[in-house]
């Protein structure tokens, strides 16, 4: 419950164990009369452990869709769209690894599961961990 607007926020966790998906998203209800204007929320996020992390997306151009680029996680970065339609410009997925290879180690994926606007953030904090 927010302090100073009649607003309520519902976290949600759905676990698909058989499939390893941890599936979070939260509903945002205006429990008073008058009208909110929100400017910014965001669906969830994930503390992850480890640092020297990789990231990988596939945003491209015509042509090179769905090309991945891989880079390493040193602070924040960003994957973000405002043309209000996702696209092979602007893919709302990211995948986030630490010594793994085809056959060994651990890979963490954040997939949006809704069309449109978004903003994917990944942070490497200093202290040994990362969010998703």
């Amino acid at each position: 419950k927010d302090i100073f607007y009649p607003l309520h926020i519902r976290l949600h966790f759905l676990v698909h164990e058989k499939e390893d998906i941890i599936e979070k998203w939260r509903e945002l209800e205006n429990t008073g009369e008058n009208s909110i204007i929100l400017e910014k929320a965001f669906s969830g996020e994930f503390t992850l452990p480890g640092e020297n992390s990789k990231i990988i997306n596939s945003n491209g151009t015509w042509n090179d869709e769905f090309k991945w680029w891989e880079d390493t996680l040193k602070a924040e970065k960003g994957i973000e769209n405002l043309r209000g339609a996702t696209g092979h410009v602007a893919v709302p997925w990211v995948m986030v690894y630490q010594n793994a290879g085809e056959n060994y180690g651990e890979t963490w994926l954040g997939v949006l599961a809704y069309l449109g606007n978004f903003k994917v953030v990944t942070e490497q904090t200093p202290y040994e961990y990362l969010n998703l």
